[in-house]
């Protein structure tokens, strides 16, 4: 835990996000892989889970970074 306290804001918003949401996409897509066809249930996680989380990762990482920029714009502004 004390490593990824240690990374980049913007680091720690994509894999916080890009984690949660590769659970939360792979439990989805097992649902419906066993209502539409129960033998390719695990290739529905897959798919579903990758998806979901490399879309939050990005999405993590744009949203750190604005955060990032937007602290050290006040902090500059402080510093005058």
């Amino acid at each position: 835990m004390a490593g990824f306290l240690e990374l980049p804001l913007w680091l720690r918003c994509a894999f916080g996000a890009g984690s949660v949401a590769a659970f939360i996409g792979g439990v989805v897509g097992f649902v419906i892989g066993l209502h539409v066809h129960p033998a390719t249930a695990w290739f529905a996680v897959i798919e579903a889970g990758l998806l979901a989380g490399i879309g939050a990762l990005l999405v993590g990482a744009l949203v750190g970074g604005v955060v990032e920029v937007v602290r050290w714009t006040w902090a500059s502004r402080r510093a005058h």
